[in-house]
């Protein structure tokens, strides 16, 4: 879940976005996916608001929300452990993180979101596994879209490194307010 808190920025004229990288850029399509190379592989796919807890969508008070499922696959013969995520949003030209946690993300928040059989008590995803928030989300103050993407890091019991992004597709908003 990702939630950006940018009232000075949003005095420069940028939307708002927000719930659960780098500076290249990755393609976009009805479900977004990146970083097949490394041996992650991250895709949004845009779901319905009926798809969506009734819990959340009661404390949920932002204008516009765009929500999506999040898969994160390990596409290696070895597990593999998430080590960092954040989410982004473009804005003059770069990326800039930020999350609803306010922090770093780690092991401990991917599992916390990130849930699966595919993922052990300790955070490996094991190989050819998906580990999926099932209702991730972002927001903005108008309609507009504002580019969003997630970006993850992970290694494997030998110390290799992987990462993946994947910039989340332009969403029809829900207008909650």
């Amino acid at each position: 879940m990702i939630l950006f808190n940018l009232q000075p920025i949003r005095r420069f004229a940028v939307l708002l976005i927000a719930f659960l990288g780098a500076s290249c850029k990755s393609e976009k399509s009805p479900a977004s996916v990146a970083g097949t190379e490394s041996g992650l592989l991250a895709t949004h796919t845009a779901i319905p608001v009926d798809q969506v807890p009734k819990k959340l969508l009661e404390i949920l008070h932002y204008p516009y929300i765009r929500f999506y499922r999040t898969d994160v696959t390990n596409k290696t013969d070895r597990p593999i452990r998430i080590i960092w995520f954040d989410g982004y949003f473009a804005h003059d030209g770069n990326w800039t993180a930020s999350n609803v946690r306010n922090r770093v993300l780690r092991t401990t928040d991917f599992m916390d979101w990130y849930k699966t059989d595919d993922l052990d008590a300790d955070g490996w995803l094991k190989p050819g596994g998906i580990a999926s928030c099932l209702v991730n989300w972002h927001w903005t103050d108008t309609p507009d879209n504002l580019e969003t993407k997630w970006a993850y890091i992970g290694v494997d019991s030998s110390g290799n490194d992987y990462f993946s992004e994947a910039v989340v597709p332009n969403i029809e908003p829900i207008k909650l307010e």
